[in-house]
């Protein structure tokens, strides 16, 4: 059921009567009083209903940066979000087509430059809060320490999609991000 709180001018005993009888479950007075909104809000507001909410917030916000916890990443910067969208960025810039050297470098046999790769993106994959993408880096690298080589073209299309997912993520934030501006 949603609480309807009347705003109104009629206050005689009357008219209230008629409104609650209407259906209405409370009524404010003109001129309005900010503090006696709240308070009538607060009535029919449960602490549940506002657990909720937050909850469903919550979920909506990880669903948009699915394969990045920005709490996470802003944490490492020392709760400092301008300086984590600047690693966001430069993470793009210098990785965001690390899928396509990674196969690359399969087909060549470098796989000291593949380790080379993997070391930088187990810090930074880590550092943004690219969970997933940090713990299948790990698991390439110590694929690339064990030398079983043969393992890694496996990895490929999985190491592509959780990078893209991460590259979508960090573009659905930093769209958020501008659009707040």
């Amino acid at each position: 059921m949603v609480p309807i709180v009347a705003f109104t001018a009629l206050i005689l005993e009357s008219e209230k009567q008629k409104m609650f009888s209407c259906g209405i479950n409370a009524f404010l007075a003109k001129p309005l009083n900010v503090g006696k909104l709240y308070r009538a809000m607060m009535m029919f507001i449960s602490e549940k209903a506002i657990e909720t909410a937050k909850a469903e917030e919550k979920r909506e916000r990880e669903s948009l940066f699915d394969g990045l916890e920005i709490e996470k990443g802003i944490a490492h910067t020392n709760n400092n979000e301008a300086l984590y969208i600047e690693l966001l960025k430069e993470f793009l810039e210098a990785y965001g087509e690390s899928d396509r050297t990674f196969g690359k470098l399969i087909d060549e046999k470098r796989h000291e430059q593949i380790k080379m790769l993997f070391v930088d993106m187990r810090g930074l994959s880590g550092t943004i809060g690219a969970s997933a993408l940090h713990d299948l880096v790990n698991e390439i690298y110590n694929y690339l320490l064990l030398k079983k080589y043969d393992y890694l073209p496996t990895y490929v299309k999985k190491y592509s999609r959780e990078l893209s997912k991460v590259k979508k993520a960090i573009e659905a934030y930093r769209f958020s991000k501008d659009m707040m501006e």
